[in-house]
């Protein structure tokens, strides 16, 4: 039991490392791409300190899967179960990721004060009155798709 516990939790570990090298890259990307680029060190202590807590939670995610199957007869209750299970899990989750504290990064979490204000495009059912940025081409502003 505890060979295949330690098989199981090595492949949630893996698979959730990759998702958290993937899910630090589209966060990278995407604060750059929004003028506010956060670091790598940044966003790989937060990805990999969540995928490490998810990945500890693996093994009993899996056990619960093989014990409380859909059964034709017991559909009902495997299905109580997996929504009481998955509500726990998600609320431990959160927990113990909002009360980690990351070690080696200086001020990568600080609470930011400052308030981001824009002008918001007024509502229309006219396709011309969305504005269209990186061109100055008329023809492209009429339509976009082309």
């Amino acid at each position: 039991m505890l060979k295949r516990w330690g098989r199981i939790w090595f492949v949630g570990l893996v698979l959730w490392t990759l998702l958290a090298f993937l899910s630090a890259a589209g966060a990278h990307v995407y604060t750059a791409s929004m003028g506010t680029p956060i670091s790598w060190a940044q966003l790989l202590a937060w990805n990999i300190t969540s995928s490490l807590i998810w990945s500890l939670l693996t093994p009993l995610v899996y056990e619960l899967s093989l014990r409380y199957t859909f059964d034709r007869s017991r559909w009902r209750l495997s299905l109580l179960i997996h929504i009481a299970a998955s509500v726990l899990l998600a609320m431990v989750g959160a927990i113990v990721i909002a009360r980690r504290r990351v070690v080696g990064v200086e001020g990568a979490f600080e609470p930011v004060s400052e308030t981001i204000t824009a002008t918001m495009t007024p509502l229309s059912d006219d396709p011309k009155s969305i504005p269209v940025y990186g061109t100055d081409n008329p023809r492209q502003k009429d339509f976009p798709e082309t």
